[in-house]
């Protein structure tokens, strides 16, 4: 096998689980629809927003992992946001600033210091 089909097959896998990373924490915003502490709707249909960037590849494998995320969650929408990389960090800059960001997002593990409150990364 050649160093690019074996980077390639590291890039896919990654992805894989990136979104099932991904998943996992839309899971998590579903476990409880019995109380609103924010006073919105209880029960009920929840639509979520989830921003990525990457290659074609990437896109597809995201859309058809939403696409079984919801089978298994009939009751939660997930409302993709695909970017290439060029300006997904300006979108998200621009989006967090404005209090709109998306609520699941996929960020390179170097933007974590750029989007913590202290510098010092997410924890």
């Amino acid at each position: 096998m050649s160093d690019l089909t074996l980077n390639a097959a590291r890039l896919h896998r990654r992805h894989l689980l990136l979104g099932a990373a991904a998943l996992t924490g839309l899971s998590a915003c579903s476990q409880s629809t019995t109380s609103s502490p924010q006073g919105g709707q209880t029960g009920g249909d929840i639509t979520l927003r989830m921003s990525w960037w990457g290659g074609a590849s990437a896109h597809k494998a995201t859309l058809n992992a939403l696409q079984r995320f919801e089978k298994r969650h009939p009751h939660i929408r997930v409302r993709g946001e695909y970017t290439g990389f060029t300006g997904h960090l300006e979108r998200l800059t621009t989006q967090i600033a404005g209090n709109t960001a998306p609520d699941v997002m996929q960020i390179n593990w170097y933007w974590q210091t750029l989007f913590s409150r202290d510098g010092e990364g997410f924890t």
